[in-house]
C-alpha cells in the first residue's frame, strides 16, 4: 500500500512539473510626440468614458507626512511625467499610506513617525 502512495506522489509531482508556466506580459504603445495640453486625471477606468489605450504604468512614493497639499503634488508631477510620455491622461489605480512608529534611534526614549505615502497610475492616450 505504501508503494502505490509513493508512485502516485510521484506521478503527481512530475504531472504538475510538466504544466506550462503562466506569463503576463505587458505591452505598451510608445507616442513620439510630446503633449503639451492638460492631463486628465481619473479615480478608475470607468471614468474615462472614451477608448483609451494603455502607454504606461507610473508610480510616485513620498516619505513626509501625509496632507492634501503633498498628494496634489504627487498627483501633479504625475501628470507632467505623463505629459512626457504623451498621455492624454493618467487613472489612478492604487493609492495607500502607512506610518510606523520606531524608537528614536539617536536614544533619549522617544519614537519616531516614518512616513510612506504612494500613488500608482496608468497613463493613457485617447482613442
Amino acid at each position: 500500500m505504501r508503494i502505490k502512495w509513493i508512485i502516485l506522489v510521484t506521478i503527481s509531482i512530475i504531472m504538475i512539473g510538466c504544466l506550462t508556466p503562466v506569463r503576463t506580459e505587458k505591452t505598451y504603445i510608445r507616442v513620439n510626440q510630446q503633449k503639451t495640453g492638460p492631463v486628465d486625471v481619473f479615480g478608475s477606468f470607468d471614468e474615462v468614458g472614451t477608448s483609451y489605450k494603455k502607454l504606461a504604468e507610473l508610480k510616485i512614493n513620498n516619505q513626509r507626512p501625509p496632507n492634501k497639499n503633498i498628494r496634489d503634488k504627487m498627483i501633479q508631477s504625475l501628470k507632467t511625467k505623463a505629459r512626457k510620455l504623451g498621455a492624454d491622461g493618467i487613472v489612478i489605480v492604487e493609492e495607500g499610506k502607512s506610518i510606523d512608529t520606531i524608537p528614536d534611534p539617536l536614544g533619549g526614549g522617544g519614537t519616531i513617525d516614518l512616513y510612506f505615502i504612494f500613488i500608482k497610475c496608468t497613463a493613457i492616450v485617447y482613442g
